[in-house]
């Protein structure tokens, strides 16, 4: 029976494989809350010059969840629009 745990005691299914097209990594909300009484953590201006404009957005207590009709992983590292 084979292990689900790999030699460095890390999750196998929890581990990255070189052969694993970047694809299989999908993310298309973000959640924010408020820091300090008054600051999202995550303004929405800024979610917006990164991302674009979120399709939804959901409020639960004190979070704020924005989802997007995209990978916005796929977005990571690209110049900030102004």
């Amino acid at each position: 029976m084979k292990s689900n745990v790999s030699r460095d005691g890390g999750s196998r299914s929890n581990t990255r494989r070189p052969h694993q097209p970047k694809r299989l990594h999908y993310a298309n909300f973000i959640v924010s809350t408020i820091v300090n009484g008054t600051t999202p953590e995550i303004p929405y201006p800024i979610a917006v010059a990164d991302f674009g404009r979120p399709v939804r957005i959901y409020h639960y207590r004190d979070y704020t969840i924005m989802i997007w009709d995209k990978n916005l992983l796929a977005d990571l590292g690209a110049p900030r629009s102004q």
